[in-house]
């Protein structure tokens, strides 16, 4: 096991499909979003960004979490959003979600404040070659314009400020968070719960049913990668 700290992480709601079952909210969809419609101006693709506030559904869970993920989207409680602030993480912009629907225990255990969290700080997405052939993405926006197959690795074309604690790479969907070890630790100093960790070394190659780094555990420093085969 390797215990030198990675300096990116993937940050994302648990639920059942990594492996087991994590009783926190799950299921997650966005019903209804306030949003702006932006064209590339080089390959003339229309890509939607959050500009306000929205509304979405549970359909499973019974245990109110600190982070919630869905398809393509995640959401976080106003105590997380509040640790983000006095963190000063910059780059971000918070919409308050209304929720619609939700299962009989979470509403008895009762619901927290939940906001949408859109990150301003944006990295291109490495493509990586399969077989010597590689996918082609446009230079401007990210998205794919030729797909010829899926590589899951997540790597970066250009440097990552040092100032940035919280940013989204394209053309991965623009709503998926990444981030540094000062989140983690906000995360274990907060007890915020159901944050999974992936240092993005492990997105797509050994991690697929992996639960994530042990940010609540009594091993501090934790273990930052899977155990090896």
């Amino acid at each position: 096991m390797r215990d030198d700290v990675p300096m990116y992480f993937k940050l994302w709601g648990r639920d059942s499909s990594f492996g087991r079952k994590y009783p926190h909210m799950d299921g997650l969809e966005f019903r209804i979003w306030n949003c702006v419609v932006v064209t590339c101006k080089t390959c003339g693709t229309q890509i939607k960004y959050p500009n306000g506030p929205g509304a979405c559904v549970f359909t499973g869970g019974r245990i109110p979490s600190d982070i919630v993920d869905g398809s393509n989207d995640s959401i976080v409680s106003e105590k997380f959003r509040d640790g983000l602030i006095r963190l000063g993480v910059q780059g971000i912009s918070f919409f308050p979600v209304k929720i619609l629907n939700a299962p009989e225990k979470l509403v008895s255990a009762g619901i927290p404040n939940y906001y949408y969290i859109h990150c301003h700080y944006r990295v291109r997405r490495k493509n990586f070659p399969i077989d010597g052939e590689i996918n082609r993405s446009c230079p401007e926006c990210g998205i794919m314009i030729e797909h010829r197959k899926v590589d899951l690795r997540v790597g970066f074309e250009d440097p990552v400020p040092s100032n940035w604690q919280v940013f989204s790479v394209y053309p991965l969907t623009h709503s998926r968070i990444f981030c540094t070890f000062d989140i983690i630790q906000m995360a274990r100093d907060l007890r915020l719960t159901n944050c999974g960790f992936h240092p993005i070394e492990t997105l797509g190659v050994d991690a697929d049913s992996w639960g994530g780094i042990d940010y609540e555990g009594k091993k501090w420093p934790p273990n930052w990668y899977p155990p090896l085969e």
